[in-house]
């Protein structure tokens, strides 16, 4: 495994391993009705009870450990870069830009359900410039290593 896909996956699984315990230290502290979906600018649309908090990083550890899995099968993929290497690189690069979505949606969850008058319609921003920001480097990283 390169040095490169080593880092990807620690700060990725430290990440899950932070909103985890996150939301189990806040898990006590939270109403029987938690915040459920918010709109663009951060109002509430929808309450759940509260053990759904626990969807959220189930669901995507759950993914995390798909993309993992696919990323050993890269055999079986053909993305025409120059190396195998390379195309597990592009596969591995969705887990930090998962594992951060996950924190930021679990924090963001909590902390509006604690208080509903915080002011959440910079996330929507947010997770626009992050998802701009994994894309340009996915795009830049697969042209940078297409096949001539």
């Amino acid at each position: 495994m390169m040095k490169l896909h080593k880092i990807i996956i620690f700060f990725s699984v430290s990440t899950l391993i932070i909103t985890w315990f996150y939301t189990a230290i806040s898990y006590s502290k939270l109403p029987l009705k938690i915040v459920g979906h918010l709109d663009f600018y951060g109002n509430i649309n929808r309450y759940d009870p509260k053990i759904r908090i626990w969807f959220i990083p189930t669901i995507f550890t759950t993914l995390h450990l798909l993309i993992y899995w696919i990323s050993k099968q890269q055999n079986t993929i053909k993305l025409k870069l120059k190396t195998i290497q390379a195309q597990k690189t592009v596969i591995l690069l969705i887990h930090p830009y998962l594992s951060i979505t996950t924190l930021l949606l679990v924090i963001c969850i909590i902390e509006k359900t604690k208080n509903i008058h915080l002011n959440l319609s910079y996330f929507s921003y947010a997770f626009i410039a992050i998802t701009g920001l994994y894309l340009t480097i996915l795009f830049s990283f697969i042209y940078n290593n297409l096949k001539s």
